[in-house]
Formats: C-alpha cells, sequence, structure tokens
C-alpha cells in the first residue's frame, strides 16, 4: 500500500470506502490531513494492522467510522471521543484490548457502537445506550454474556 498510503490523506473528499483489500499496515496518521472534509470512512477487511493512530481523533466532521473486520490491535484510542459529530463506530472483528474509554459512549450523537470480537476488557455503563443487542459479545467483559472467558 507504498503509493496509496502516501496518497492517503490529500484528498478532498468527504466519503472514503475502501473494502476488501490487503494493506497489512497500520491505519495511517495522515488520515487527520482530511479533518475538514471527511464525513465518513469505512474501512472494512483491508488486513489493516497494529495502530489505531491518535490523530484520528482530529477528524470532528467524521459521523460514521467503520473499521471493523481488520487486526487492528492495542487499545482504541480515547482521542476517538473528541469526534462529537460520530454516530456510528464500528470496530468490530479487530484484536483491540483494554478498557473502553469512557468518552466514546458519551458522545452526544453517537446511535450504535459495535465491538464485538475483540479483547475489550472494560465497558463503562455509559455504553448501554448506544451498543446494539449483543454487540458487545466475545470480548473479556467481566459479567457479561457470550464473552471469550465465559
Amino acid at each position: 500500500m507504498a503509493s496509496s498510503q502516501d496518497n492517503f490523506g490529500n484528498s478532498p473528499a468527504s466519503v472514503v470506502i475502501l473494502v476488501h483489500n490487503s494493506f497489512g499496515e497500520c491505519l495511517p496518521a495522515r488520515v487527520a490531513n482530511m479533518f475538514g472534509t471527511l464525513n465518513k470512512i469505512m474501512l472494512i477487511n483491508n488486513g489493516l494492522t497494529s495502530c489505531f493512530p491518535q490523530e484520528i481523533g482530529l477528524l470532528r466532521e467524521l459521523t460514521v467510522l467503520d473499521v471493523s473486520f481488520n487486526e487492528l490491535a492495542g487499545p482504541l484510542p480515547p482521542e476517538v471521543a473528541l469526534m462529537r459529530k460520530l454516530e456510528q463506530l464500528d470496530v468490530a472483528h479487530n484484536r483491540l484490548t483494554g478498557a473502553i474509554p469512557p468518552g466514546i459512549c458519551e458522545l452526544p450523537r453517537l446511535k450504535n457502537f459495535t465491538f464485538t470480537y475483540n479483547f475489550f476488557t472494560g465497558e463503562p455503563p455509559s455504553c448501554m445506550r448506544v451498543v446494539p443487542r449483543d454487540g458487545d459479545r466475545s470480548n473479556c467483559l467481566p459479567n457479561r454474556p457470550a464473552q471469550w472467558t465465559s
């Protein structure tokens, strides 16, 4: 993805949809360069690995962020909570770990947050209003049904 990643973030696009690719790299931090125009980003099943850049929080106009079915690992950056216009967040089927930052579920416009099939160990009570039924299954959440540890 070298040439694609070099150009990623240099576009005036308001919607980016990339599905079923084999990038095998991190979500590029330069996606934050699109902070003034990007409204929706859907990077589904692209083989994105490891990093979820903190710069993602600069995308303040974003209403949809879907990075499901990748191999993103590590914590979900708390900077996602800076995306005050976010309505839909889907990080399902990755390898994300740690506790979900509380501010994410408190986003004023967030209506749907799906994070199944990860390794999250904590979920703030505020998530109950935005997580669909079974939207938190197959994680490592204590006292929740259908978890990796249950």
